[in-house]
């Protein structure tokens, strides 16, 4: 778990669902509600239970376009509150900065008593069929209150976007329906920057020079302990399983 999500997982614990009693008709309405939208308008969308950790997936005839298997495709709940199957196809740059608009845009409904008002948008790179890229818009908004008010049920969707020559980020931004004001951030390059320290960015630059921790552990002066922890922390950051893979997605975020 990369240490965006878990500051996610933080504002989902924060709203206690488990001191209230929900009513599982609630999201079986909200599931069958994403199908329908997922089918009349062929854009993909998951619904998330934050209450139950786990989501539930409506493809719509674009999860083909986006490289989905048809096993993928069969797929009705995640085990997880992350849709990860689709989480691994969005270029690693973009999805770090879609994890801090969620971020943003879960606290600040958090705060505001008109929860349901806000939507939360980005324009991610996604990989496709047969090794093609798609620029798609993922909103996020939501869409179901628990009986005490609290964030519950969440509903993202996944649409195609024209593909804007330079762009830049993922251009995010948080909408507010009602008002039909908007934020727009312009900052997470430099916040993305940051989700490495110092140290375990100079630690990730040696072993992208193919270095040991034996021999990294001596350059930077360090005992081969702390290098194996910064090692650690670097893997679950950027959420990955070995340095061959952490290396490639740090370049792919520019930390190196």
């Amino acid at each position: 778990m990369d240490i965006l999500q878990r500051e996610l997982n933080e504002v989902y614990a924060r709203q206690r669902l488990e001191e209230e009693a929900l009513d599982a008709a609630v999201v079986e309405d909200a599931v069958a509600y994403a199908k329908i939208i997922a089918k009349t308008t062929g854009i993909c969308c998951v619904v998330t239970d934050i209450a139950a950790d786990c989501s539930y997936f409506a493809p719509g005839v674009s999860a083909g376009m986006l490289g989905l298997s048809e096993n993928e495709q069969k797929i009705e709940t995640i085990n997880s509150a992350d849709e990860d199957f689709l989480y691994t196809r969005i270029t690693p740059m973009d999805l770090a900065e879609l994890r801090m608009l969620e971020y943003e845009f879960f606290k600040q409904v958090e705060l505001s008593q008109h929860k349901l008002d806000y939507k939360a948008v980005g324009y991610i790179r996604m990989a496709g069929r047969e090794g093609a890229e798609y620029r798609v818009a993922k909103s996020t908004q939501v869409l179901t209150l628990s009986p005490k008010g609290k964030m519950w049920l969440i509903l993202c969707c996944y649409d195609f976007a024209p593909s804007i020559p330079d762009m830049a980020g993922i251009r995010p931004t948080i909408f507010d329906m009602a008002t039909g004001t908007q934020v727009t951030f312009n900052d997470f390059a430099d916040r993305r920057g940051d989700i490495l320290s110092t140290r375990e960015k100079q630690v990730l630059r040696l072993i992208a020079e193919g270095k040991l921790s034996k021999e990294i552990a001596s350059e930077l002066t360090i005992s081969i302990n702390t290098v194996s922890r910064h090692r650690q922390n670097i893997r679950e950051k950027l959420s990955v399983n070995n340095a061959i893979e952490a290396v490639r997605a740090a370049r792919a975020m520019g930390l190196v």
